[in-house]
């Protein structure tokens, strides 16, 4: 496992991602399905610099998740009172 921290210049990999399996169909929905749970479950922030300022992003798949999260919390929550 290793984490990376600071500047990740463009086409610099910030995700490496390895499957092996005896057919490339099983490895490709292997690493799609790996990539999708990874942008849902971690909160992943990025710096967009730009030539006239700069933006932090959130990816919005975590959003999502965070969101139906705190609702179904509060939707138990009325259940149960």
């Amino acid at each position: 496992r290793a984490l990376r921290t600071g500047r990740v210049a463009v086409k610099e990999p910030s995700v490496v991602i390895v499957v092996s399996s005896a057919h490339r169909n099983e490895s490709l929905e292997a690493v799609h399905w790996a990539i999708d749970e990874l942008k849902a479950t971690v909160p992943i922030w990025k710096k967009e610099m730009y030539s006239d300022g700069e933006v932090w992003k959130e990816n919005a798949e975590s959003r999502q998740l965070i969101l139906q999260c705190s609702g179904s919390s509060r939707n138990s929550e009325k259940v149960t009172k």
